[in-house]
């Protein structure tokens, strides 16, 4: 009796954290390595690709956290006669490709789809793990409850579960691709090409060039092997933006589905659900005037419109760019969301003991200003002058008097642009989960799709002569 579809295939996710230093190496690469080795084991026949691979960024508030605070994750279909050979595979790559380095702390896990019975659950985790604080015990009781293999057992399990996690919620994304060579760091990326690459493909690249000092985004300042990272919309405008920067002696080239550029660990939040290592947007009624502190940074305090005596402080810094410009001339009154990271404070500015680190400003409503002003003279014009409390004004040119006249009010203009309401650090000072100001209206439902590996995963001219070709 012939085997079912079942009881052949097994559906599992791989998560991999923690394998990046500071010199050489990155978590993304783990991935680059992985193919090469079921290329070169025959295991390919075995295995189909569900989705892209995924480079999921976590929380970026937390103290304990890897380079790019980024993990990846791969959903395959497998021959269940096959896995043992997978997780030796896995077990290989870490153990030879991977040296011990002070502070790393690798995580590799294998789950199978059968053991995830609640996707609520993984929801959950995904969610916290962009915007809050998971300890190791919680993802390993997790993975205890999935019956997951640990292959690695680092703190990196937290954010290898958190790009695991990933697959099971249906939300924007954008995609990567991200060019590899061991000699990055003699590779030259030509800054005209970056700004063609850009002016005919943006808003669907983002991130490419900083606007004002024109440098390039997409190359890292430090280590290898990555060369260059570009983001987008779809793999269709990566592909195309590659055709256009035409970089010399590229190894391989990988494209991610990612949350990058998602504002995903912006989380609308109370002030009262304000914690250290946390991310959110509060929204809030500014109640004193904001402190501007040498150099430009500015501090403010928020209250809660429903409840006055919830109060978060909030640091506004120069990185913020027109954002910051624009908190200076924020009034007691005004009603805005600012979006970021909440970190300890050593009571610079008032008496919390916690402070939001903005990374973006949203103006709601600005309080109307007033100024007084004497009345103007109906026969001559001129400023007429007070005749002492409640007994009106007169004319100290003509002499005209008004028993009856009152001050007068007359509206301030605000020096914000209120057509303008959301304010965002230039492209230089993004986070890797801060959306773009120009990916908004440009945001999708992204779900599992299976996909064909010649579609994520190319060698390059330069190494087809020195690699299986697949």
């Amino acid at each position: 009796m012939s085997k079912s579809y079942n009881d052949e295939y097994d559906h599992v996710y791989i998560g991999v954290d923690d394998l990046d230093d500071f010199y050489f190496g990155c978590t993304t690469y783990f991935v680059k390595l992985f193919i090469e080795k079921l290329s070169s084991s025959n295991m390919l026949t075995n295995i189909a690709f569900l989705d892209y691979p995924r480079l999921v960024r976590m929380n970026p508030a937390v103290p304990f956290k890897t380079r790019g605070n980024g993990a990846v994750s791969l959903f395959l279909r497998v021959k269940k006669d096959s896995e043992d050979k997978l997780i030796s595979i896995l077990k290989d790559l870490v153990q030879n490709y991977y040296e011990e380095s002070f502070g790393r702390e690798p995580g590799i896990i294998l789950l199978s789809e059968n053991n995830i019975h609640d996707h609520g659950i993984m929801r959950d985790y995904y969610w916290k793990a962009v915007s809050d604080v998971i300890l190791i015990d919680h993802a390993l009781r997790l993975l205890k409850k999935f019956n997951a293999k640990i292959l690695s057992h680092g703190r990196g399990i937290v954010g290898a579960l958190g790009a695991v996690s990933n697959f099971f919620i249906e939300g924007d994304c954008t995609y990567e691709l991200i060019g590899y060579s061991e000699r990055s760091s003699e590779i030259m990326i030509s800054k005209e090409r970056v700004i063609l690459m850009d002016k005919l493909t943006r808003p669907y690249t983002f991130n490419n060039i900083d606007p004002d000092h024109k440098k390039i985004l997409i190359t890292p300042s430090l280590g290898k092997p990555v060369v260059f990272g570009i983001r987008g919309e779809d793999p269709k405008i990566l592909m195309k933006a590659l055709e256009i920067l035409r970089p010399a002696n590229i190894e391989s080239t990988l494209i991610f589905k990612t949350n990058q550029g998602t504002d995903h660990h912006m989380i609308p939040r109370k002030i009262s659900e304000a914690r250290i290592y946390r991310t959110g947007l509060f929204e809030g009624v500014v109640s004193k005037r904001p402190y501007i502190a040498y150099g430009g940074d500015v501090f403010l305090e928020i209250k809660d419109p429903e409840d006055p005596d919830l109060r978060l402080e909030v640091a506004i810094y120069k990185e913020l760019g027109e954002g910051n410009v624009v908190a200076r001339e924020l009034r007691e009154g005004d009603i805005i969301r600012v979006g970021g990271s909440i970190k300890p404070l050593a009571r610079l500015y008032g008496s919390s003991d916690m402070l939001l680190n903005a990374e973006v400003l949203e103006i709601i409503d600005l309080k109307k200003i007033f100024i007084q002003k004497n009345p103007s003279c109906p026969r001559c014009g001129s400023t007429m002058k007070s005749m002492g409390r409640d007994k009106g004004f007169k004319c100290p040119k003509c002499g005209y008097k008004d028993p009856f006249a009152k001050k007068i009010y007359i509206e301030v203009p605000r020096n914000i642009d209120v057509d303008k309401k959301i304010f965002k650090p230039p492209p230089r000072n993004m986070k890797h989960l801060t959306k773009p100001v120009s990916r908004y209206g440009l945001e999708k439902i992204c779900r599992k799709d299976p996909v064909s590996l010649k579609n994520f995963y190319n060698i390059h001219k330069f190494m087809r002569n020195l690699m299986i070709k697949i």
